[in-house]
């Protein structure tokens, strides 16, 4: 029998149905005291034998008691194979889910930072696309140092702001999850 898959989508879900799996565990482990008990019962029934001058007794249907070891002997290595399976599905959701959530929140980021970078593209265009109008060298040398004071600029925006936002998009597409595939 194959373990039921969690319903998650998100982080949270994912270590919510892990801390159920983890005290699922703890009482199925506290639960292993009960089966020992269980073992040790059945071993004493059948070891039951009573002699005397009078007569005797001996528990006569083992059968039984061996077969319910047997079963709950399986059915206990089931459940320990079920667990199992589905710790190792829900790390893979948390995983995902985290991979997920980083991935979102590196997409807000870049949008915000693609955002701010046209509108700083969007003022400079408007001032390479003013004519200025010039009446005298003083003038045309303002003009010239504000030029010239654009073209550092754009300078450091292109290999700051615009390389930061070139590899958070690269590591936008490289982001994955090698995990276990369903």
């Amino acid at each position: 029998t194959a373990c039921a898959l969690p319903n998650v989508s998100t982080t949270n879900e994912a270590v919510f149905a892990m801390s159920v799996l983890d005290a699922f565990s703890k009482e199925f482990a506290a639960m292993g005291t009960h089966l020992q008990s269980f073992k040790t019962l059945g071993g004493d029934i059948n070891a039951r034998r009573y002699s005397c001058s009078y007569g005797d007794y001996v528990w006569t249907d083992s059968f039984k008691v061996n077969e319910n070891h047997g079963r709950i002997e399986e059915l206990w290595k089931s459940v320990e194979e079920l667990a199992t399976e589905k710790r190792a599905i829900l790390k893979d959701h948390i995983e995902r889910t985290a991979l997920q959530d980083k991935v979102r929140l590196w997409v807000k980021q870049h949008k915000d930072g693609a955002d701010k970078i046209s509108a700083w593209m969007a003022g400079k265009q408007k001032y390479l696309t003013t004519k200025e109008v010039i009446a005298c060298v003083a003038d045309a040398e303002l003009q010239l140092s504000l030029l010239v004071a654009y073209s550092q600029e754009f300078r450091d925006e292109n290999t700051g702001s615009f390389e930061t936002l070139k590899k958070q998009g690269a590591d936008i597409h490289s982001a994955e999850h090698s995990g276990r595939t369903q």
